[in-house]
């Protein structure tokens, strides 16, 4: 049975997910809803927008920038967005220019759908009864590279023990 060497497979995948790190980058895993199946958040907030990212696999990944004040609305519009390997997308959000800054994508309207926590501020001090009780609950399911609904049996390294 031959051996894979995991470090040389997804060496260019890490090496990006470090740079966010080295970026300002925070991170957290998120439940799908399958099994013991996550995905990996990356996300930032500074200059007035949040950019973020999702791992689903090492060739699945998605990536958009926020303006903040867009979030407060129920489907905000990202200024930009990208979908594709960890390594290409993690790698063109971080060489995105600074929001405000000359080159910096300033116009939303790309819909993209994963999971960004709402802004809620209760008013009168009292929660909203119709608002989940928590950020995770408000998670959709993922898509596969942005494109549609997952469908049935996991696939490779989305799923614990998985494979092809």
């Amino acid at each position: 049975m031959a051996t894979v060497d995991f470090d040389a497979l997804f060496h260019s995948h890490l090496a990006a997910i470090r740079a966010s790190v080295h970026e300002g980058f925070r991170f957290r895993y998120l439940p799908t809803g399958r099994n013991d199946e996550f995905v990996l958040q990356g996300f930032r907030v500074e200059h007035g927008v949040m950019d973020t990212f999702l791992a689903h696999a090492a060739d699945d990944a998605v990536a958009a920038r926020y303006r903040l004040s867009d979030l407060e609305i129920p489907d905000p519009p990202a200024l930009w967005r990208r979908d594709g390997p960890v390594d290409e997308v993690v790698l063109a959000l971080l060489a995105l220019p600074a929001h405000g800054a000359r080159g910096s994508p300033v116009s939303g309207g790309f819909p993209v759908h994963f999971g960004i926590p709402r802004l809620r501020r209760p008013r009168g001090g009292a929660p909203d009864p119709n608002s989940p009780p928590d950020v995770l609950s408000r998670i959709p399911q993922p898509r596969c590279g942005g494109c549609g609904p997952r469908s049935g049996a996991p696939r490779g390294s989305r799923h614990l023990g998985g494979g092809r």
